[in-house]
């Protein structure tokens, strides 16, 4: 199934973040450290499946070499808290091979950053989930600065941090995910809504089945530290809360199943019953009873 799945974050200093050793991280390489003296070195990753920086229409070939790109960015930031660039992690479809997952990542950044004056690094990873299946994603770190007609990092554009704009990259990558799994034949879609909001519309809808299947305690996030113990085959309390939520759904989901085929029976039944009756208090009494038996308790999951 396709998951819908955007995480935005600002890598800044204050937090102790370096942003070379970020994009050394990301792109599996290693990359020289100017402003700390230090290399770092993620030559040994295996599960980088494409790297490629994509440049705005202006920009000078320097900025094409991440070396080079990532130095310059710590030279020109100054402040010890200063924020060095923006990352946007996405899911990708499994349903995708490696050529449409590559063209939908590129289509998304030239359609939404590198046309705004943004160089974009991105790296697509392709490592193992917790079911045992690929789990193809891609980092996109974003440079937070324009670029001025001398060819160098000017001032920091604060549009680029507005909540809409933040809206619109949402709703776009769930757009051109859709139109790619509409282009390989595959049935799946991704919705960039809450899981709260999808479930409203399909409440007031009458949309018992889609009910079914929002209706269910939302994923807790791991986290990276988590994240990298559990890459190591080591076993997080996060990672144990997440396995045990997913399980958990799995089983409401069958008992829902199940309640809304019994909805149907007891419907079937009452038609019987009440020949003449026009399908309205039938539907009202499967509200009353079969629509808050599906309710999910709602758990604290943090």
């Amino acid at each position: 199934m396709a998951i819908y799945h955007l995480h935005t974050k600002i890598i800044e200093r204050s937090a102790g973040r370096r942003i070379v050793a970020a994009a050394a991280y990301r792109a599996g390489v290693k990359l020289f450290d100017e402003r700390y003296n230090a290399t770092h070195d993620f030559s040994f990753k295996r599960d980088i499946a494409h790297s490629e920086i994509i440049l705005p229409e202006g920009a000078p070939a320097w900025m094409g070499e991440r070396d080079i790109l990532w130095n310059e960015i710590e030279k020109v930031e100054k402040r010890k808290d200063a924020q060095l660039a923006r990352e946007i992690e996405i899911a990708l479809p499994r349903e995708l091979n490696d050529d449409n997952r590559l063209g939908l990542v590129r289509s998304y950044i030239r359609s939404q950053f590198t046309k705004l004056g943004m160089v974009a690094d991105f790296n697509i990873h392709n490592g193992n989930a917790s079911d045992g299946e690929e789990q193809p994603h891609a980092h996109i770190l974003l440079t937070l600065r324009t670029i001025n007609k001398d060819k160098k990092f000017g001032n920091k554009d604060r549009s680029w941090n507005d909540r809409s704009l933040m809206e619109q990259w949402r709703k776009s990558w769930c757009d051109l995910t859709n139109h790619y799994l509409d282009k390989v034949g595959s049935k799946e879609r991704v919705d960039h809504r809450s899981l709260k909001k999808q479930l409203a519309d399909a409440e007031k809808e009458n949309d018992i089945e889609r009910v079914v299947e929002l209706d269910r305690i939302p994923q807790p996030k791991i986290g990276y530290r988590a994240y990298a113990l559990e890459k190591r085959g080591i076993k997080s309390n996060r990672g144990n809360l997440w396995r045990l939520v997913q399980a958990t759904n799995q089983k409401i989901q069958q008992l829902k199943k199940q309640m809304v085929v019994l909805g149907g029976a007891i419907s079937k039944f009452a038609s019987k019953l009440f020949p003449g009756s026009d399908g309205h208090d039938i539907l009202e009494v499967n509200k009353a009873i079969i629509s808050p038996a599906l309710k999910v308790p709602k758990k604290d999951t943090s």
